[in-house]
C-alpha cells in the first residue's frame, strides 16, 4: 500500500520558495556585489527586455463590482481610460514595493505550510490511534 506523500512534497516546497523569495534580495545583493565578476544583472516585475530570465510568471487583474438586493446585475465601480498607463504604474508600483511584496509573499507561504504540516500531523495522529486500536484489539482477542 502507498502512502500519500504529496502534503508534505507540498510543505518542502512552500518553505522553500518561501525561503527563497524572502531572502532572495539580501542573497542577490551579497551574491552578485562584486562588479568586477557580474557585469550584467537586474531584477525587477517586467523589466524590458529579459523576459526570456523570469523567475516566475502570473497574470493579475483588478476588479471592483458592486450590485444591490433584489436585483441579479451586478456593475463595475471602476474604470479607467489609459490602460497601458495604469499597467505601467502598476508595474512601477510593485517594483517600488518589491521588498516588501516578497518578504509578504514569503510570510503566506510560510502560514500556508504550517497549515499544511498541522493537518499532515493530525493525520498521522488518527492513523496511529488507529493501529493502537488495532493493537488493543489484537490483545484482547488473544
Amino acid at each position: 500500500m502507498a502512502t500519500d506523500t504529496a502534503a508534505i512534497q507540498k510543505i518542502k516546497t512552500l518553505k522553500g520558495d518561501a525561503a527563497k523569495i524572502g531572502g532572495f534580495h539580501d542573497w542577490f545583493a551579497k551574491a552578485f556585489a562584486d562588479r568586477k565578476h557580474h557585469d550584467k544583472q537586474g531584477f525587477g516585475f517586467n523589466p524590458s527586455g529579459s523576459s526570456e530570465y523570469y523567475a516566475f510568471k502570473t497574470t493579475v487583474w483588478f476588479y471592483a463590482y458592486a450590485g444591490q438586493y433584489g436585483s441579479s446585475s451586478v456593475y463595475s465601480q471602476l474604470s479607467v481610460s489609459d490602460d497601458k498607463a495604469v499597467n505601467a504604474a502598476f508595474v512601477a508600483a510593485l517594483n517600488k514595493h518589491q521588498k516588501l511584496i516578497f518578504q509578504t509573499m514569503a510570510e503566506i507561504m510560510e502560514k500556508q505550510a504550517a497549515s499544511l504540516r498541522e493537518t499532515a500531523e493530525s493525520e498521522i495522529a488518527a492513523m496511529q490511534a488507529m493501529l493502537e486500536t488495532l493493537d488493543v484489539l489484537a490483545e484482547a482477542g488473544a
